[in-house]
């Protein structure tokens, strides 16, 4: 924690935010202050309208592929067609995975590499079960109606 640095774009006094930041007891001191230019002050806005944007997009995509995964699992199980189930879990892990990274935008590098990481596991524990799934259908035989 000793080398991580935060750099804060305020508009007013320092004192209310160094204030703030000393009762996290992180050991929070002031390095420096200058006046921020607009420069500064447009690459955080617009920092932040990118993480809205792409918040937007994310879900999107979170709505699109869970509605495919209700569409496709039910068509799938109707029909009793591995090939419909497996393509319902591969939206349910694609919707996961934009349901993390919703979760994830605008927090810490951090917590979005953990977010990769849960996403990775998720989508491996889902390639085992269709897999498992098709060896059980192979040994005890399942044919579409």
């Amino acid at each position: 924690m000793s080398n991580r640095r935060l750099k804060v774009v305020h508009d007013g006094e320092v004192e209310p935010v160094t204030s703030k930041l000393k009762t996290l007891g992180l050991g929070a001191s002031l390095q420096e202050t200058v006046a921020a230019n607009p420069e500064t002050i447009k690459a955080a806005e617009f920092s932040a309208a990118s993480a809205k944007q792409e918040s937007g997009t994310l879900r999107w995509l979170l709505g699109i592929n869970a509605l495919l995964f209700v569409v496709e699992m039910t068509a799938g199980l109707i029909a009793r067609s591995t090939g419909l189930i497996g393509e319902s879990l591969d939206n349910f892990a694609d919707a996961a995975v934009y349901g993390l990274a919703l979760y994830a935008v605008g927090h810490s590098v951090k917590m979005q590499v953990r977010a990769a990481h849960l996403a990775g596991v998720l989508q491996l524990i889902l390639a085992v079960g269709v897999l498992v799934e098709v060896v059980r259908r192979f040994v005890f035989g399942s044919e579409p109606e």
